[in-house]
């Protein structure tokens, strides 16, 4: 709201572009939206939302787009966030290790002027070594996905974080394997 005014769209998007101006004058780099990936249900919702009763029925793929286009518009790096079940969407799949999102995010964003930038990515410490035996493999799908779907800009998290040392924090001496997938993975992409 803005003095008892709900903004529109296009109102906020006017307001963003603006903002991105301004900001680029103090960075004078790429900008991104910091957003998570938008919730299964956020086209329904945006289009029901000065309605007496919410929509939260799924949105199809190409809604998805539509969205996902539309609140990264003012940006260059277009954010999502995913994490181990982030792909149990479209029917695509019920497996919490598939990272087959990335592709469907790059895919809504192929011919737009915005890069996928795969803000937060990975997987709770003891899902990745539960028990300490083998390791889940939603984080390394991830890097995979990264890598086919030329996804140039992302942020594994989180690396050596006090306060995460138990949970989604990678440290190089106890996750090589993972520290070896990275370094292939930004190989393969000429990083």
């Amino acid at each position: 709201k803005a003095c008892g005014h709900v903004l529109s769209r296009n109102e906020k998007r006017t307001g963003g572009m603006e903002q991105k101006k301004f900001f680029f004058h103090l960075h004078p780099g790429p900008i991104s939206s910091g957003y998570s990936l938008p919730r299964a249900q956020a086209e329904h919702l945006r289009k029901s939302y000065h309605q007496p009763q919410r929509d939260w029925g799924n949105d199809t793929r190409a809604e998805f787009a539509k969205n996902l286009r539309e609140i990264n518009a003012m940006v260059d790096l277009a954010s999502v966030h995913m994490y181990s079940g982030s792909s149990e969407r479209f029917n695509m799949t019920t497996d919490p290790d598939s990272a087959a999102m990335v592709a469907v995010a790059a895919e809504a964003l192929r011919g737009s002027p915005h890069t996928l930038y795969l803000g937060e990515y990975g997987q709770p410490l003891d899902a990745r070594y539960p028990r300490q035996k083998q390791p889940r493999i939603y984080t390394h799908n991830a890097l995979r996905a990264v890598v086919q779907n030329n996804v140039t800009v992302s942020t594994l998290w989180v690396w050596e974080m006090m306060g995460q040392n138990t949970t989604f924090a990678v440290y190089p001496e106890e996750d090589q394997a993972l520290v070896a997938a990275m370094q292939q993975a930004g190989k393969q992409l000429h990083c």
